[in-house]
């Protein structure tokens, strides 16, 4: 299994790099934006104190309310899109900014000597 990771991993580096440059589909920026609701509610319903430090039964208790509110997030998600898609943009625009990378798939296959 090591042997194999190892043998790999510079296509996988490869194919990770090129796969953050491209852009985030409508399901991949709806879980995020999901994800964004869930730790503001989260903030909100904690009083600003770290959730790694309330106790186990309160984080229960916590995530009980929140998946009780599904419907609530559904919407909130769906007003949240317009705004992530947004971000993705501007996340792409800052990448693109950054460096000028190659797609090219001879790249992905070609090995270092």
């Amino acid at each position: 299994m090591r042997r194999a990771a190892k043998r790999t991993s510079r296509i996988r580096a490869r194919k990770r790099k090129i796969k953050e440059k491209l852009r985030k589909n409508k399901t991949q920026l709806a879980k995020r934006a999901y994800n964004q609701i869930k730790t503001e509610m989260r903030n909100k319903l904690t009083g600003g104190k770290p959730w790694s430090s309330l106790p186990l039964s309160t984080r229960q208790r916590i995530d009980t309310m929140i998946s009780r509110r599904k419907p609530m997030f559904t919407r909130l998600v769906k007003q949240r899109t317009q705004k992530m898609s947004a971000q993705e943009s501007q996340r792409l625009r800052k990448l693109s900014m950054r460096e000028n990378v190659d797609y090219s798939y001879k790249y992905l296959t070609e090995k270092k000597q």
